[in-house]
């Protein structure tokens, strides 16, 4: 119960010191870093208090309540503003031209499903390294199953963060067919 206790005060403590460095915005290093570190310990002592597979996925699940409620929090103590009026907003007026549209759903079929495959590619390719290096099957697949959601993410936040379409090709390609590479090798040996 004590540790069940000291990992919640964690997840607490790391979900403020994070908003803590989020409102600063400068200077934020030691806050930032503590702040990991607390959520870091909170999974750890969740583990500790349960089988390490279930225990870990209590101290996630608390963590995302402790963010939850933090937001929530925070939205009840902000300051209400009111509504602007619909005539101060303006109109864009320039209008976006077909290669502009074509563009913008190159870059969401790339950030969407081809984001997707890559990172299933990258979590398929994880769980034969893994299943390899003789990790038990259920832990191996559980994994597998958070890696995919947060690479998937990860994946097209750091493609989509590029300008340029071309980059965002490469990222997400080269994300991909590295795995499908290592996956047709380990199927062959």
């Amino acid at each position: 119960m004590l540790l069940r206790s000291a990992a919640c005060v964690l997840a607490v403590c790391g979900i403020w010191l994070l908003q803590v460095a989020w409102r600063r915005r400068a200077g934020n290093g030691r806050h930032l870093a503590f702040g990991w570190v607390a959520l870091f310990l909170s999974v750890i002592l969740w583990a500790a208090t349960s089988h390490p597979d279930k225990g870990t996925a209590l101290g996630i699940v608390a963590i995302m309540l402790a963010a939850l409620g933090a937001l929530a929090w925070i939205y009840v103590q902000a300051e209400q503003k009111p509504a602007r009026d619909p005539a101060d907003r303006r109109a864009r007026v320039a209008r976006a031209g077909v290669p502009e549209i074509l563009k913008r759903i190159a870059a969401g079929i790339l950030l969407g499903p081809l984001a997707g495959l890559a990172a299933l590619a990258i979590a398929t390719a994880g769980f034969v390294a893994l299943q390899k290096a003789g990790l038990e099957h259920t832990g191996n697949l559980v994994i597998a199953m958070f890696a995919f959601p947060l690479l998937w993410s990860a994946l097209a936040v750091v493609a989509g963060a590029n300008s340029r379409l071309w980059r965002k090709s490469a990222i997400v390609i080269g994300a991909g067919l590295a795995p499908l590479a290592y996956l047709g090798l380990a199927a062959q040996g």
